[in-house]
């Protein structure tokens, strides 16, 4: 009795390889969108914290401006309060990270407001937060 070894062509091996690879890369791509996407849900609650209180100091066209956000709040320069409210009538927005959430220029809402101001300084000098609280 003789036993046969039969060998499958050679591109029908490759094939099966190939074929392997194609559908655990297929897995894999899966898995890491189903992780990016976890990943984003855990880092970008549905609402934003905000700042208690921040100070932004700065210059604009070489003078020194100053804003500060209290008690839902917010005193600075006229200077500053006008270049800001300019960026804001523009449309201006903060991507917070590629594929995060987008916050719109404004002077209503702490977190918009602090990036709002630090744009629209020439030079920024000084940023001071305050704890931070739970949007609601």
């Amino acid at each position: 009795m003789t036993t046969e070894i039969r060998q499958a062509p050679p591109g029908d091996s490759l094939r099966r390889k190939r074929e392997a690879a194609v559908a655990a890369a297929r897995r894999l791509r899966r898995a890491s969108q189903l992780l990016v996407g976890e990943s984003h849900r855990l880092r970008w609650p549905t609402q934003l914290s905000h700042p208690r209180m921040f100070l932004v100091r700065g210059a604009i066209d070489g003078k020194a401006v100053r804003a500060v956000w209290c008690r839902d709040t917010l005193v600075c320069n006229s200077t500053l309060r006008h270049r800001a409210e300019l960026l804001v009538a523009m449309g201006e927005e903060f991507e917070l990270e590629p594929g995060g959430p987008v916050l719109a220029a404004s002077l209503d809402v702490p977190t918009a407001a602090m990036l709002t101001l630090i744009r629209a300084c020439d030079d920024v000098h000084a940023v001071q937060l305050m704890p931070w609280r739970r949007a609601g």
